[in-house]
């Protein structure tokens, strides 16, 4: 409405001039673009007149009453629509009017961290390996954002730091991150990480514990989610704003002097509306091979849940 006047700080300006140029380029090669204001936080309340939305992205509509969003204020993210704009309340902004809408959430399919260690454990228990790490939706955009930053020291220290996390001790022997321009979001985020650990065992009697290198203890948006979820009991709904998750896959060549498995890891696979997680061991040919999934499926936990 013209007799309806809004405020812009400095940062929502930023968004909406952006917003506008993409609108008009958009609009220039024949498509219906429209600016789209979003309330990114706090969903608004569809019978309460509310001029209070705290961001400006694109929609173009490709069929009649459907949208497509886009958000090109976030100069990290390979996504059209980041994973913070998902389950928010958006308000297309067409001449005639339109209704408040709540942007789609994405499967945790589309924003997993993949990790795939490949290894050899000698008769004294140390390790050499290698991990090849890809990062896909909002771990590639959070991830990106954090790289671009860093200078090319302070991204081995990230990686040493989190080996040592996950198997202390260990020592990163090379490091590749790539794409070697963190702005270059045509190219998927990818690291390899080679390292190795002194001991991964614990024996005696002739017998050895072996450790497994898991290494995605600290890497992956979902294990800062988890981070903030130690309490035994909630009052208020927990948030978490996206879905995400975590593959890990292990395979680990046994030295000889390891003849068969006496015990091996079992794990009860948890299957629900929200979280799933599935862990599995074996020991085949000589060769130790693990894997562990972990999703989160909804953006928005009861205290029930």
């Amino acid at each position: 409405r013209s007799d309806v006047k809004i405020t812009f700080n400095k940062k929502y300006g930023v968004c909406r001039d952006k917003a506008a140029l993409l609108v008009a380029m958009l609009r220039g090669a024949g498509l219906q673009a429209y600016p789209v204001l979003i309330s990114v936080g706090v969903k608004r309340d569809p019978g309460v007149a509310d001029p209070f939305f705290n961001h400006a992205i694109v929609s173009v509509e490709l069929k009649k009453g459907e949208y497509v969003l886009m958000d090109p204020t976030d100069e990290h993210t390979r996504d059209l629509l980041p994973s913070g704009d998902c389950d928010q309340s958006y308000l297309v902004c067409r001449p005639e009017g339109e209704d408040l809408k709540v942007s789609p959430v994405q499967p945790p399919e589309e924003h997993l961290m993949r990790i795939k260690t490949t290894g050899v454990l000698s008769a004294s228990g140390g390790l050499e390996a290698k991990s090849e790490l890809a990062f896909d939706g909002v771990n590639d955009d959070a991830y990106r954002n954090a790289f671009s930053h860093m200078k090319p020291d302070d991204r081995r220290r990230f990686f040493e730091g989190n080996l040592k996390e996950a198997l202390p001790g260990a020592r990163l022997k090379s490091l590749k991150l790539t794409p070697e321009d963190m702005l270059d979001v045509s190219a998927p985020l990818q690291a390899e990480l080679e390292f190795s650990v002194d001991s991964m065992t614990a024996t005696g009697s002739g017998k050895a514990v072996v450790s497994l290198p898991w290494i995605g203890k600290s890497l992956g948006v979902v294990n800062f989610i988890l981070g903030g979820t130690g309490l035994d009991k909630r009052k208020y709904p927990l948030r978490t704003e996206v879905t995400c998750g975590l593959e890990e896959e292990v395979s680990v060549k046994m030295a000889a002097a390891y003849a068969n498995a006496v015990s091996m890891p079992s794990c009860s696979p948890v299957e629900d509306e929200g979280v799933s997680y599935r862990e599995s061991c074996g020991l085949t040919n000589g060769t130790l091979r693990c894997a562990r999934e972990m999703k989160l499926k909804v953006v928005e936990f009861t205290p029930a849940q």
